[in-house]
């Protein structure tokens, strides 16, 4: 399936919204009381955060051909491998600047900071690095389910899409800590989307009466656990990424957007903690909230493109030279 770069321009946009959302409203909720709050950007995180989901869903689909099988374990080897060194170096630059700019209520143990390494934090209920990296938590869980349909060549299969959907209903029904977690944490229905409008693309078919049966129930899903804002967000966010498959909306296609969705992974992963220890330190030496923005999203948009450039480009660039192929040929 031929990369879509207006879907990846819509990547910069969710970033740039969620990035809006934690320093125009979040952080003014933590560390000033709710005063300073911009009210417009109260759900920019939700629509991001939406956006963000249904896109990484979108690519996750992949076709198998008939003679083919999966090894798993290339498969999680090769999805980990692009997002581990990255989110790495992100939280050790993370916990550095942290503990030569304090910020309260968000340094870690160095318990919790191992917990953080192995990715295994958001199972077991410790905090994270960064509060952000919850969506990893949530990706990984999604590639895990994937692989598991992919070995048992039921990716494209309606019915175990729609049993994954209902297992994540109902273990989030049931409050299953780790099981609700494993299975998408309420968020399956996005990565069922995404998915279907994956196998559409590359099918060159339009969605069947059971798949659009299977979508309905995971807006509901939203609706129940989100909220009605929640799911509206999810359903603008499934109408933009439509309009990007449709190669509706080109001015996405723009390098400025183009950019920003290369550093997208990296500047997420570093955008909130370092930015909110900046912005608080800055406010003991003045009150101008712009000043420190500017400043806080300087430094961090720095550090992005240096991991981008110094770590997340070669590592991408080395995986394409290693075979770690997880389709293989049966003979």
């Amino acid at each position: 399936m031929k990369r879509n770069r207006q879907i990846d321009g819509l990547r910069c946009i969710a970033l740039a919204m969620i990035i809006a959302f934690h320093y125009f409203y979040r952080y003014n909720q933590i560390y000033n009381a709710g005063n300073g709050e911009i009210q417009i950007f109260k759900y920019f995180g939700v629509f991001g955060v939406n956006i963000f989901l249904l896109i990484s869903a979108y690519f996750m689909y992949i076709p198998l051909k008939t003679n083919g099988d999966v090894d798993l374990k290339n498969y999680y080897k090769k999805k980990l491998l692009r997002l581990w060194p990255v989110y790495l170096c992100s939280i050790v630059i993370i916990c550095i600047v942290l503990y030569i700019i304090p910020l309260p209520g968000r340094m870690v143990s160095g318990k919790d900071f191992i917990y953080n390494v192995f990715m295994i934090n958001g199972y077991i209920g410790t905090p994270y690095v960064d509060g952000a990296h919850w969506y990893l938590t949530t990706l990984v869980a999604f590639y895990f389910v994937q692989g598991i349909l992919l070995k048992a060549r039921k990716l494209e299969n309606i019915y175990c899409l729609a049993i994954w959907l209902l297992l994540d209903i109902l273990c989030n029904i049931l409050n299953v800590p780790v099981f609700k977690v494993v299975m998408g944490n309420t968020y399956a229905g996005a990565a069922v989307i995404g998915i279907l409008a994956g196998k559409a693309v590359y099918n060159r078919s339009k969605l069947s009466k059971s798949e659009w049966i299977i979508c309905c129930i995971a807006f509901a899903e939203r609706l129940h656990f989100g909220g009605i804002v929640s799911c509206m967000t999810l359903l603008v966010a499934a109408g933009l990424v439509w309009c990007c498959i449709a190669g509706r909306l080109s001015f996405l296609e723009k390098k400025f957007f183009i950019l920003g969705a290369e550093i997208s992974y990296c500047l997420y992963l570093i955008h909130q903690n370092i930015s909110y220890s900046i912005m608080y330190n800055l406010e003991k030496y003045h009150d101008s909230s712009i000043i420190n923005v500017t400043i806080a999203f300087g430094v961090v948009l720095l550090i992005a493109v240096l991991l981008h450039k110094f770590i997340e480009k070669p590592v991408q660039k080395q995986l394409k030279k290693v075979n770690l192929s997880y389709i293989k040929s049966f003979n």
